[in-house]
């Protein structure tokens, strides 16, 4: 069962991968069917304490981040939030809220981040348009994260 879940996962994340960076948006089916696969398999893993509080604090560590963002490109920017940044890299925010313990999600965030504008910086001038299209760089990112555990069992994404 977890292997057909993480199969699943695994394809849908890489859809939104390729959905990303071809179109610059994602579907909204993506992210509601990762954020489920995400947080099933979370849930299944830690119990329902831990999940629900899990996934308060995660939401509270996006939204602090999202305020952050929103008041840098109001006032330093001078644009709204959702010029600066898509609606798809904020809805999966949340959804990657959903996946993990609150500081694995903290790690696999920045680094997710760190990630997205590594490849972007190194695939710039093959990339047509202005936008960084976070999304899809940190859902492969998660590609890469689940595709490491599936070969070496040893890692637990599901330990804090």
């Amino acid at each position: 069962m977890q292997s057909i879940l993480n199969i699943l996962l695994i394809f849908t994340l890489s859809a939104i991968g390729y959905q990303d960076l071809k179109e610059r948006s994602i579907y909204v089916i993506g992210g509601v069917v990762s954020a489920v696969l995400l947080g099933y398999l979370h849930y299944h893993a830690v119990g329902f304490v831990p999940f629900v509080t899990g996934i308060a604090v995660n939401t509270v560590i996006v939204l602090c981040i999202l305020s952050v963002l929103w008041l840098y490109a109001g006032y330093k920017l001078k644009t709204p939030l959702l010029r600066s940044l898509g609606a798809g890299d904020i809805m999966f925010f949340f959804v990657m809220g959903l996946g993990f313990p609150p500081v694995t999600f903290i790690v696999i965030f920045v680094f997710s981040v760190f990630f997205a504008g590594i490849v972007y910086l190194v695939f710039q001038y093959r990339i047509s348009k202005y936008q960084i299209p976070l999304a899809g760089f940190q859902a492969i990112f998660l590609v890469l994260i689940f595709l490491t555990r599936w070969f070496f069992p040893a890692t637990n994404l599901y330990l804090y």
